[in-house]
């Protein structure tokens, strides 16, 4: 096993990245993977995110979408964002049902008060 590096740079609009986890993969079965599951996505600005989910993106955010319905969804929370080989963000919330087309928002790993929190609690 090794460990994966953090993000240590602003990743642009438009970075390709994949996340895992373990959860729904079917809005009908309402159950969570037996199976580690992946699906790719591409980062989308801050305003682009904020305006179709109808919130405030803050700078400890990032957010990634997947132009053919795939998502996250329940059961993934605290996967990996892994953009560039290095751990990007960790999976936050995204809109129900699973399916919407709408952006995942994730914990960015190198927003100001995420970064401090990971150097005070992990030394790193």
């Amino acid at each position: 096993m090794v460990p994966i590096a953090l993000q240590t740079s602003e990743v642009p609009a438009g970075t390709s990245c994949f996340v895992v986890g373990w959860g729904w993969f079917d809005n009908n079965l309402q159950q969570p993977s037996n199976n580690l599951r992946y699906t790719f996505l591409n980062t989308v600005t801050e305003s682009a995110c904020s305006a179709s989910l109808s919130t405030r993106i803050s700078s400890d955010q990032v957010c990634g979408l997947n132009g053919n319905s795939i998502e996250v969804c329940k059961g993934d929370s605290g996967g990996a964002l892994v953009c560039g080989g290095r751990l990007t963000g960790v999976v936050s919330w995204g809109r129900v049902p699973c399916t919407s087309a709408a952006p995942t928002v994730f914990t960015k790993v190198m927003g100001p008060n995420i970064r401090n929190f990971i150097r005070t609690q992990a030394g790193i």
